[in-house]
């Protein structure tokens, strides 16, 4: 009998394992370090982290720099650029550095103040061009950070399904 309850056990530990590893993969945690991957892009919470770090302490601004800025900044960044080379109007890498009144800023702080730089430089029509880009892409945002809203081609909060509300409910 006790053989019994012993495999029993070992069947509830490999279930409940099981169950945990594959709640972790499908919340987006199953990858450590990861913030968001898109189009083959993975942009990692280290990237994330430095970026706000460094943006807050080169440019100061009134509002502090937050992940989900960093996030978003992020995600849209290789578009932007690539649009821009695309376009005769390239935001170099050394005209970003040279912006950034810190030593050495990271690869992610870079490429937000190329984009950025980029932005600056938009036309009406390019920004058109740009939203079908941003509406069509898929990204998978780790819970942590929020979700990717097309629509603002930004991440922001979001509620959990399940602490969502129906109309019965009130």
């Amino acid at each position: 009998m006790r053989k019994g309850l012993q495999l029993k056990r070992m069947v509830r530990v490999a279930i409940a394992s099981a169950a945990l590893s594959g709640t972790l993969l499908v919340s987006g945690c199953g990858h450590a370090d990861v913030a968001a991957t898109f189009d083959g892009h993975t942009v990692t919470e280290g990237e994330v982290d430095a970026a706000v770090k460094e943006i807050n302490e080169a440019f100061q601004p009134q509002q502090p720099y937050t992940a989900d800025n960093a996030l978003s900044a992020l995600i849209r960044a290789p578009y932007l650029i690539d649009y821009a080379i695309k376009q005769g109007k390239p935001q170099t890498e050394s005209a970003a550095r040279a912006a950034i009144s810190i030593h050495d800023p990271s690869e992610s702080t870079v490429r937000i103040v190329q984009s950025t730089a980029v932005i600056d430089g938009l036309t009406d029509t390019d920004r058109i061009a740009l939203t079908k880009t941003f509406n069509d892409l898929k990204v998978e945002v780790n819970p942590k950070y929020g979700a990717y809203d097309p629509a603002q081609a930004a991440v922001g909060p979001s509620t959990p399904s399940w602490l969502e509300f129906s109309a019965d409910n009130g």
